[in-house]
């Protein structure tokens, strides 16, 4: 007999997914759908108040920082919170130099705390049209009015020697001199109404005592100013009435002079 031979084929078998697979699948449609939902449907990422802390007199300033605030972030908690410490909303306005961020990511709020700029000096032209605001940071803020009588430390001198606007002064000797000495003179009683700069390193402070005073920051303004009181304080009464200046701007020699 002759012996058949029957080749019998395996088929493959076609796996199904698992359970595994099938549940992971469903829960991360499910998560995608679930986040979209509740970012673009139900909103949860929308911040409900942006709060700006500021003096009342700077409601204005505050209201278009708030918008500002709001247009950065696109109005995103979770934008808000991974820049929270991103700061530079603030310098959009001259009035701040710095500020801190606070964020309740729970109730989706945000607290904006910025740092105001205490402008105490005005350096103007010699006709007083135009000046320039320099905050306690010996910053260059902004271009203001000049005031009679504000609370200022009162700089003038001619158009080249005014200060650029957004710059510091953090490396002009004369500005920081004519500081020191407005400092020591009001703690002495004595009462400047103005300086005057003449050059990069001179300067006269004008007093309401009648007389001013030639300084240098080539000198130690402090010893200047030990120099001055000594021969101040060794004036007559008469001599005082009649002084008309002091020079302080060549060490320990001072000169002065009588009108």
């Amino acid at each position: 007999m002759r012996k058949k031979v029957v080749v019998i084929k395996k088929t493959k078998r076609i796996k199904l997914p698992s359970l595994r697979f099938i549940f992971i699948t469903v829960l991360l449609i499910g998560l995608f759908f679930g986040v979209y939902y509740g970012i673009f449907i139900l909103k949860i990422s929308e911040i409900k108040e942006v709060i700006v802390k500021v003096p009342e007199n700077l409601s204005d300033v505050a209201d278009k920082l708030r918008l500002s605030y709001i247009q950065s972030i696109n109005n995103n908690i979770f934008l808000a919170w991974i820049l929270k410490d991103k700061k530079d909303i603030f310098l959009q306005n001259v009035e701040f130099y710095d500020g801190d961020i606070e964020i309740d990511f729970f109730k989706k709020i945000v607290i904006l705390k910025p740092k105001i700029r205490n402008e105490r000096t005005i350096w103007c032209n010699k006709e007083r049209n135009l000046c320039f605001a320099i905050d306690d940071n010996d910053f260059v803020s902004r271009k203001v009015a000049f005031l009679e009588g504000a609370p200022f430390l009162i700089i003038e001198s001619e158009n080249q020697l005014l200060p650029n606007e957004g710059k510091s002064l953090k490396d002009l000797a004369v500005y920081f001199c004519l500081k020191k000495f407005n400092d020591l003179l009001l703690k002495k009683k004595f009462f400047p109404q103005y300086s005057e700069v003449i050059s990069q390193s001179d300067a006269n402070i004008f007093l309401n005592e009648g007389f001013y005073l030639k300084i240098s920051s080539d000198e130690d303004c402090e010893n200047s100013f030990n120099y001055f009181l000594k021969v101040y304080n060794n004036l007559s009464e008469n001599e005082r009435k009649k002084l008309e200046y002091i020079d302080l701007r060549i060490g320990n020699k001072i000169f002065y002079k009588l009108k």
